[in-house]
Order: C-alpha cells, then sequence, then structure tokens
C-alpha cells in the first residue's frame, strides 16, 4: 500500500529503517508528526 505521502517518508528517519512490519507503525507516526509540522 504505498501512500501519496511517500515523499514525505524520503526525508524522514523512516526512510533509513530496513523494510519491516516496524516500518510501517513508525511511518505512521512520523506521517502525523510531518503533517503537524507542514500545519505549523
Amino acid at each position: 500500500m504505498t501512500a501519496p505521502e511517500k515523499p514525505g517518508y524520503r526525508l524522514s528517519p523512516v526512510a533509513n529503517a530496513p523494510v519491516s512490519r516496524h516500518r510501517k507503525i513508525h511511518a505512521n507516526k512520523y506521517h502525523v508528526v510531518l503533517m503537524s509540522d507542514r500545519d505549523s
């Protein structure tokens, strides 16, 4: 499931994380942080 926010993840440290189920959870958290940071 590739989301359109993929480029956003690239900037986040999640990109350095190995491709695993954990990455999905972390990506979700970072996604919220990135969105909040952008909103701010």
